[in-house]
């Protein structure tokens, strides 16, 4: 038990280290200060809580901004994917009070969304606009099963960012599947799922040994309206297929 509070300091110190590496990124403007701390804190932080990572698939990687999608088992996953490529996350507004990592999530460029609220969404897609015009070229990354599951399966998808591949500016869409492994074989000590606190989550993560994320980067895929179909129409039509090819890394 006294390891894992010792443990729980260093993170704790850590996390304000890369606050105060971000609010200094950020005071100079520079954006590839800020993605280089991003990623490397990213690593420093996943070898604090025991997560090895393992990414194949790194070929599909698109070198103009794209639109990441990925599969949602734990806090952790925001990491594992910012410890290879920088990336501005839309994720739910309660990820921005998570003990701990909440604000800094909020600095590292998060746009939080109500799902629930056009408005807000309208909000995020005007500032996502906003920054293609501006020349800010930013690629961004979103959760579309809109929760958490144990990682054996992965959920319908809520449909409604998609329209960032569908409408102006277009993104390539690059699908995502995160899977922990304990010893190589399916792991759910990740899973922040349910009623799980936390500290609880922390600590479990903690007390499991090898711990891998093994992340498969699909091939990317460019999509736009075509025919006859709305932006409505296509965007569910895109959701689904997309999980569907997710859903095949899975099953191997």
């Amino acid at each position: 038990m006294i390891i894992h509070f010792i443990r729980l300091f260093f993170l704790s110190f850590w996390v304000l280290v890369g606050f105060l590496f971000l609010l200094s990124a950020a005071l100079v403007n520079s954006t590839y200060l800020r993605n280089q701390v991003i990623r490397f804190w990213s690593r420093i932080l996943l070898k604090l809580v025991g997560v090895r990572t393992k990414y194949f698939g790194l070929e599909n990687i698109p070198k103009s901004p794209f639109l990441l999608v990925s599969n949602h088992i734990s806090w952790i996953d925001i990491f594992v994917i910012l410890a290879h490529h920088p990336v501005s996350f839309i994720a739910k507004e309660d990820i921005s009070g998570w003990p701990i990592l909440g604000s800094l999530v909020r600095l590292s460029g998060t746009l939080f969304i109500d799902r629930k609220s056009k408005k807000t969404l309208k909000v995020v897609f005007q500032k996502i606009a906003r920054n293609s015009y501006n020349s800010k070229k930013k690629s961004y990354a979103f959760f579309p099963e809109g929760k958490t599951s144990v990682g054996d399966t992965i959920m319908p998808f809520y449909s409604g960012l998609f329209s960032l591949a569908v409408e102006k500016p277009r993104y390539q869409i690059l699908p995502v599947v995160i899977q922990y492994r304990e010893e190589g074989d399916y792991s759910d000590a990740c899973a922040y799922v349910d009623d799980v606190s936390f500290f609880q989550s922390l600590k479990q993560i903690f007390e499991t040994k090898n711990l891998e994320a093994r992340v498969t980067i699909l091939s990317p895929e460019r999509l736009g309206l075509v025919s006859s179909d709305s932006p409505s129409t296509l965007r569910k039509i895109i959701s689904r297929n997309i999980r569907t090819k997710m859903l095949g890394v899975l099953s191997q």
